[in-house]
Order: structure tokens, then C-alpha cells, then sequence
């Protein structure tokens, strides 16, 4: 059990340097990647587009996959935003997810693929824009996106009521993912 907790610790303090790091601006790509990764940007892998540009503050080129989930056909209301990069000194890919405020933050959230039982994660901050959790995507995860047809985010109302905060599309997250792996690949950027 120690042992279990002190690697997820590990992974979680990985993550959150990467992510740091990522934020920061530390991203580094090789320049022979800044022409394919123009012409991606903003490329849609069904229900996933690939955004590409300058980490701020630098002249790095990165890029990330996202996708995001609005409740009205007018686009005026988000439920979620979703966000899929590989951090710089990781070879797993994280996902970000933003959720709307308003929810009890300290069950977290869980993540349902599909059927399957959903794994629970921490919000690590809201601010305007909504809640935010961090997840270092493992293996046997982005095994279970490929396969998958949909991902649920479950949180807790203010009633204390475990209710979804929204269901993101896994169609064409293999495809996306197997092209942000090739512009931006594990471990080097």
C-alpha cells in the first residue's frame, strides 16, 4: 500500500512540474517539427482538433489536443474543456480538465470511460474560467480512450448529489493522439 501510494505520489509530483514547466514555457521541440505542426494546427480528428503555437514567453513550438463540450447549440455555455499534451520529461500524455464551478471540490472528480468504474482525481485549482484537475494519463488509460466511445466526469453538487458535469467524445482521440505523438513526442519536448 506504502509502496502503491509513494508512486502515485511520484507520478503526481512529476505531473505537476511538467505541467509547471509546460506552463512556463519550457517546451522544447526539435525545428524540423515547426513546419508539420503549422499545418496542423487547428487540424479535427472527428470530435478532437489539434492546436499548435508558441508556449508564451518563448519562441518554443508545442502542441496539444482538446476538445470542448458546450450545453446549448449556440456555443454560449461550456461544461467542459478537455486537453490532452505530452510535458516536457514525461513520457505519459496529461489530461486537463476543466469543469464549471459550482460543485463540492473535495470528493474531486471521477472519470468514467464508458461502463467502466470511474477512477476519482483531485481539482487542483478553479479559477474564472472553472475548475481544473490534472491527470498523468497511464498506459492502461489511454488504452481504455482508444477503445472507448465517450468519457463522463462525475462531481458532487451542492446538495451533496454525485451527478455528470458533462460527456466528452472519444471518437477520434486515436487518431489525434497517435498525431500529437509524432509532432510532439514524449520525453523530448
Amino acid at each position: 500500500m506504502i509502496t502503491l501510494l509513494s508512486r502515485i505520489m511520484s507520478s503526481m509530483s512529476k505531473l505537476i512540474k511538467g505541467l509547471a514547466a509546460f506552463a512556463l514555457g519550457a517546451s522544447l521541440l526539435a525545428p524540423s517539427w515547426a513546419h508539420a505542426q503549422a499545418e496542423l494546427d487547428g487540424k479535427a480528428f472527428q470530435d478532437w482538433t489539434l492546436r499548435c503555437g508558441t508556449v508564451s514567453g518563448t519562441d518554443k513550438q508545442n502542441c496539444l489536443m482538446f476538445q470542448e463540450v458546450f450545453a446549448d447549440a449556440e456555443k454560449q455555455q461550456r461544461l467542459l474543456y478537455v486537453e490532452v499534451a505530452y510535458l516536457p520529461n514525461l513520457d505519459d500524455p496529461a489530461l486537463v480538465l476543466v469543469m464549471p464551478l459550482g460543485f463540492i471540490l473535495q470528493p474531486g472528480v471521477g472519470l468514467q470511460i464508458d461502463q467502466s468504474e470511474p477512477r476519482a482525481y483531485p481539482v487542483r485549482y478553479c479559477v474564472r474560467e472553472g475548475c481544473v484537475a490534472e491527470i498523468l494519463l497511464d498506459s492502461q488509460q489511454v488504452s481504455a480512450f482508444r477503445a472507448g466511445t465517450e468519457g463522463t466526469v462525475i462531481v458532487q453538487n451542492r446538495r451533496g448529489q454525485t451527478v455528470s458535469a458533462g460527456t466528452f467524445s472519444l471518437s477520434g482521440f486515436t487518431a489525434a493522439l497517435k498525431t500529437l505523438q509524432e509532432v510532439s513526442p514524449p520525453s523530448t519536448n
